[in-house]
């Protein structure tokens, strides 16, 4: 949201007899919280409330450096909830599949990268919703029952609710929002995922000699082009939400091009 509006969306209370009782509710309904357009602090909200410090009370005005020293980075899955959301990505591309052709009830042989992992899926439509294995393992039954213009996915994997958000599909990527963080998954078929051992890779884009705003602002002041700076120096300050931020040269060198002027406004990430 521009720094010209103010960011807050809304508020969210929740209330029960325990206080575990009312932070289990808000962990569900910020899991069922969907919000489009805009980025938004759900990922470390809904984080935070599972941490034990928050859990337990014992809080102060150093919460948030203390528990995340290096930073929030997203959710961090547990092996098994890597393989939940793998599974939950295999169930919505065989309902995709399905819509395809109707009346079907093919059993689809998937490759699912994601959070650092891949696995081979078997996903096959049963009674109550879908029968999976993972990696040749046993079945496991799933309930679930989703549309493809829904962006809540709600399934019972072997007993456990989920909750997972439907963000987006790009070709063979698929965008989850799962325990409040966004997660890329790759799925491709078994014969889609040999021929993309052939495909060349493109190397990803070198920006370590360039300067990205950390945050939409403007820009209170910035270096000339043709400086030479120190690793370290002061190259520009952006005022974001009424404070002023530094941006610092990431090495030594020469400013070969400035992007932008005084009072012009940025966004996050740009260079």
């Amino acid at each position: 949201i521009s720094i010209y509006y103010d960011p807050m969306i809304c508020k969210l209370v929740t209330h029960g007899k325990t206080r575990q009782s009312a932070l289990d509710l808000m962990v569900k309904a910020l899991d069922n919280y969907v919000i489009k357009g805009v980025n938004h602090n759900i990922p470390l909200l809904r984080d935070i409330l599972t941490k034990p410090e928050f859990v337990k009370g014992d809080l102060s005005t150093n919460f948030i450096p203390e528990v995340y020293p290096k930073g929030f980075h997203g959710a961090v899955l547990s092996d098994e909830e890597s393989q939940q959301l793998a599974l939950t990505g295999a169930v919505m591309t065989a309902v995709r599949l399905a819509s395809l052709q109707p009346g079907s009830s093919k059993t689809e042989k998937l490759v699912i990268h994601g959070n650092g992992q891949t696995y081979n899926i078997t996903v096959s439509p049963s009674a109550n919703g879908f029968s999976a294995s993972v990696n040749g393992g046993e079945p496991i039954v799933i309930t679930a029952d989703w549309r493809l213009s829904s962006s809540l996915f709600h399934g019972n994997f072997a007993g456990t609710d989920l909750t997972v958000q439907h963000i987006s599909r790009d070709g063979h990527q698929l965008r989850l929002r799962f325990k409040g963080t966004e997660f890329e998954l790759t799925v491709r078929s078994e014969q889609e995922e040999e021929y993309s051992k052939l495909m060349p890779i493109k190397p990803p884009q070198d920006v370590s000699k360039n300067v990205l705003s950390p945050m939409p602002g403007v820009i209170i002041s910035i270096i000339e082009e043709g400086k030479s700076v120190a690793a370290g120096a002061e190259v520009a300050v952006i005022e974001a939400m009424k404070m002023q931020n530094k941006l610092l040269a990431p090495r030594a060198g020469k400013i070969k091009k400035v992007n932008v002027k005084v009072k012009d406004t940025v966004e996050g990430d740009q260079v």
